[in-house]
């Protein structure tokens, strides 16, 4: 499941940097986001009970509605990495 999301989260990175028109603001929110996950991930790695605190998932879904309309297609893999997370009890 963890390489599910990391690789969710490459694809995010990606579309991410092909996306055009996205507004500094929501850039930042998203690596913010990728941040954080990438930092749950590596906490769940090391051995400790995977977590998200509920700001990841405020964050993730403000960036799937924001991107919605201008880009579906970043907005898609958002919320197939929040299936993902809710999927690991994240």
């Amino acid at each position: 499941m963890e390489n599910k999301l990391r690789k969710l989260l490459e694809q995010l990175q990606d579309e991410l940097e092909r996306a055009e028109k996205v507004e500094p603001e929501s850039r930042d929110l998203l690596r913010d986001v990728m941040a954080d996950i990438h930092t749950t991930l590596e906490r769940s790695a090391d051995g400790e009970a995977p977590a998200a605190d509920d700001s990841v998932k405020d964050r993730l879904d403000q960036a799937m509605v924001e991107f919605e309309s201008s880009h579906p297609q970043l907005s898609f893999t958002l919320e197939r990495l929040m299936e993902s997370l809710a999927n690991m009890g994240i």
